[in-house]
């Protein structure tokens, strides 16, 4: 379970680290961000995973266990059959009609075996019903005919039947919750039938008398009937006609003797079946269960169920029944130990790599078992605290699939279940284990539920949760203490912190996220409502300073930031936390090893989100001459270049042409890099450098603007055509770079206004029909900073078409158009 687990913690990032943490877009649109609109959102988006479908119509191991009782019940019926068939003709042919006729031997004979059968044919009907209960009243040690020989010495043993008895009492004090804690009613298992030889009439041991009585009448009663078969002596009563007696009493003795060897042959079967052929250590084995005594206990229980209803219900009642069923029922009762042993059936085969997929498809649509496993997340009496944690941990597996999240969801009360497991307050060290636990458990399914976008509002609505969730991203917890080798209060600074709250931490950080980064109306109210605890932020400012050997927490956070800078509000709630901004700045400014260089491209596209329309933001950085410096080295590298780009433009829209020299510095290093890079690259590179070759034009005059292409050898003419082509291969707007077209009219607007001779070159050009091509194709698509899937958020100042009204008003009046400083 805990490599699951942990498998599951790295997997979730799969789809959090360069797009929505929502799975859909990374699945249908692997490439989109935040910065492009997503086509493909929908209500039916889900970030959960396929379910691992090696060998969907694999035989179900307890298939030999069901064949196994269905061929057992055959000849228990044919037995019984043979048995009732020689009942009645001994009683209705012999005594009624040959009993004057009947030698007194014969007539002893056929009484002592009809009594016989009738002891053996009671005793049968009762041996079922005492060895099923037994099952669950004796978990120690081997059930039934399995330990038939192994244990017949315990009960006239008394030593050997206290050491047992004493055995079993240490497991039900270790487990109070799967026996019950009320001391007011009989324990199946203790109750003295007798005052005396109590070991021997104790009702546990009840079934197995029963067997071996029933062997004993069999044997009896076949010898009988052997020893008169043998002897055909049956006496000749004088003056008296015997007709068909001597037939009638062959008949009678051969059914006895049929009867008793289908019996004794049945229990041969049985017995081999089990002691010899391992049936149960078997399918065990192949339904992936620890080979013990507890496991070998539940499939007995399984088989005595079947069994009995194949005897009591109907012969085929076995080829209804599975594990899975069987489990959905046991949980549906109100005695503890049957429903742990329901709940750990099913958590074997949840996490069973050929049988998960069925079982978590038959429980997730199973609304009763699904409200009865959600009902005992919130069972907090500690007596059932092993029943709430394996109930916990099925419904974290089923979470994990998009119906079931989805089922979960919709059942009511489920999400305050849930919250229960969050509960935190105990101080010592073993309630502290426990409460991480179910704390590690419940963020979990909050986890698995956050990945379905349709949960994350009802999620919203549940009173407190959010709050509670963001307690434990705290590094410096107010939580259960739990003995750490270390000293620092604060975990990611403790040379061995406790493994149980890192992962708290993380987990929590990781449904943060997935509410953070979802979508539409739904996504803006949860960003608003996550951004607005005064906590959140202060903890992620912690996790940024101290989380260098933490990379993965790390970066989650980081990831938290960008998405709630996605709201205004929060963005300058961000910007306002003291450090926050300078910390995001020294991560990205310090790659390394690949895991560091990632998380230094996520500390990027913070920077880019935080700086988008915020003032604050940008005059933080251009208050920092050396910041602006590292920002124009990095805008030539491959891998956060583009990020850099986009910082450099947000920054340089609140910058105003002066003689700054850290700004002109900057400006003098990037200019060429984006020069060239608008003339010969494609696709998002093209756009932030397009973008940002507006942003820097803005800053200068146009005699810089002449010398600056001057220097990279690329005339007006060459600047322009290439600007006319750009329009010309994006003639829709593409969602992959939804800003290109807006920035490079905004860029030929800068020219126009610079130079008359721009104006001459674009006319000649004709831009102006170029730009009533792009007039006629203008989308909604092209007025956004950003994207929450399909929605568009933080709207440009001037539409596209307010750009396009302006161009083209410049190329019209290009014969009175002065040329004007850039301003």
């Amino acid at each position: 379970m805990s490599e699951t687990r942990d498998r599951d913690e790295h997997n979730v990032q799969l789809d959090i680290i360069h797009g929505s943490p929502h799975g859909s877009s990374t699945m249908d649109s692997p490439n989109l961000t935040i910065w492009e609109a997503d086509p493909m959102e929908s209500d039916e988006s889900s970030g959960h995973g396929r379910l691992n479908q090696n060998n969907p119509n694999a035989e179900a191991p307890e298939k030999e266990l069901t064949l196994f009782a269905l061929r057992l019940a055959i000849l228990e019926q044919l037995a019984s059959g043979l048995g009732t068939l020689a009942f009645i003709w001994a009683t209705v042919v012999l005594l009624g009609g040959f009993s004057i006729v009947l030698s007194r031997q014969d007539f002893w004979f056929v009484t002592v075996i009809l009594v016989i059968e009738g002891a053996r044919i009671y005793s049968r009907s009762g041996e079922i019903e005492w060895q099923h209960q037994s099952t669950w009243t004796f978990a120690n040690g081997p059930q039934g005919n399995a330990g038939l020989l192994r244990r017949v010495s315990a009960f006239f043993n008394p030593t050997s039947a206290i050491e047992g008895d004493q055995q079993v009492e240490g497991q039900m004090q270790a487990s109070p919750g799967r026996f019950g804690s009320s001391s007011r009613t009989w324990n199946f298992r203790e109750i003295p039938l007798l005052s005396f030889w109590g070991r021997v009439f104790l009702l546990k041991n009840i079934g197995e008398v029963l067997i071996w009585l029933q062997v004993s009448f069999a044997l009896g009663s076949m010898a009988l009937s052997l020893h008169q078969l043998a002897r055909q002596n049956f006496g000749h009563p004088a003056n008296t006609e015997i007709g068909n007696r001597d037939t009638a009493l062959n008949l009678f003795y051969s059914l006895a003797l049929a009867n008793d060897l289908l019996f004794l042959m049945e229990k041969l079967y049985w017995s081999w079946k089990i002691n010899q052929a391992k049936l149960l250590e078997s399918v065990s084995r192949k339904c992936g269960f620890k080979s013990s005594k507890g496991t070998t206990d539940l499939l007995n229980r399984f088989f005595y169920n079947v069994y009995s209803a194949c005897i009591n219900e109907s012969i085929f009642g076995a080829l209804k029944k599975d594990l899975v069923s069987y489990a959905e029922k046991l949980l549906e009762t109100a005695e503890p130990d049957k429903n742990i042993m329901g709940a750990q059936i099913l958590l074997r085969f949840v996490n069973h790599d050929q049988f998960a997929f069925d079982t978590i498809r038959r429980v997730g649509t199973s609304a009763k078992t699904m409200e009865r496993l959600v009902e005992m997340l919130s069972w907090k009496n500690k007596a059932e605290k092993e029943i709430r944690k394996l109930a916990a941990q099925v419904v974290s597996k089923i979470s994990g699939k998009r119906k079931g999240s989805i089922h979960i969801a919709k059942i009511p009360g489920s999400l305050e279940a849930i919250a229960s497991l969050l509960h935190t307050g105990n101080h010592d060290n073993e309630s502290g284990h426990e409460e991480h636990e179910f704390n590690l458990l419940g963020l979990l399914i909050l986890r698995n539920l956050s990945s379905e976008h349709q949960n994350c509002e009802k999620i919203r609505k549940s009173p407190g949760l959010i709050s509670k969730i963001i307690e434990f991203t705290d590094t410096n917890p107010n939580l259960p203490i739990i003995e750490s080798t270390g000293t620092s209060p604060n975990l990611l600074l403790d040379e061995h912190p406790v493994d149980s709250q890192i992962k708290l931490v993380r987990r929590a950080l990781q449904v943060v996220l997935l509410l953070a980064s979802s979508k539409g109306d739904t996504g803006n109210a949860l960003r608003q409502q996550i951004s607005r605890k005064v906590f959140i932020v202060g903890y992620i400012r912690k996790i940024l300073k101290h989380g260098k050997t933490h990379m993965l927490i790390q970066k989650i956070s980081i990831q938290i930031l960008t998405y709630l800078a996605m709201d205004e509000e929060a963005t300058e709630r961000i910007a306002s936390t003291g450090g926050v901004i300078n910390l995001l700045l020294k991560i990205f400014f310090e790659p390394g090893v690949s895991e560091e260089t990632s998380v230094c491209d996520e500390a990027g596209e913070a920077l880019s989100m935080l700086t988008i329309k915020s003032q604050k933001s940008c005059n933080m950085i251009l208050q920092e001459c050396n910041v602006l410096v590292q920002l124009a080295d990095m805008v030539s590298e491959k891998l956060q270049g583009p990020y850099a780009s986009r910082i450099l433009r947000n920054v340089c829209v609140y910058a105003t042409p002066c003689n700054d020299s850290c700004l002109d510095e900057a400006i003098k290093k990037v200019f060429p890099i984006v020069l060239e890079r608008t003339i010969a690259e494609k696709g998002k590179l093209l756009e932030v450098s397009v973008g940002l070759l507006v942003a820097l034009c803005k800053l200068m005059k146009h005699t810089r603007f002449h010398e600056e292409l001057a220097q990279v050898k690329i005339d007006h003419a060459m600047i322009v055509k290439r600007l006319i082509d750009i329009l010309e291969e994006y003639k829709y707007p593409d969602i992959k770079v939804p800003r290109l077209r807006r920035y490079v009219i905004e860029l030929s607007i800068w020219m126009m206004n610079a130079s008359d001779d721009h104006l001459e070159l674009f006319k000649k050009f004709d831009m102006e029909k170029m730009l009533e091509s792009v007039a006629e194709t203008t989308t909604e698509l092209e007025n956004f900073h950003l994207f929450s899937g399909s929605v568009g958020l933080s709207q440009h100042s001037f539409t596209v078409a307010d750009l396009l009204g302006k161009a083209s008003a410049l190329l019209q009046t290009a014969s009175s158009t002065s040329v004007r400083d850039n301003n």
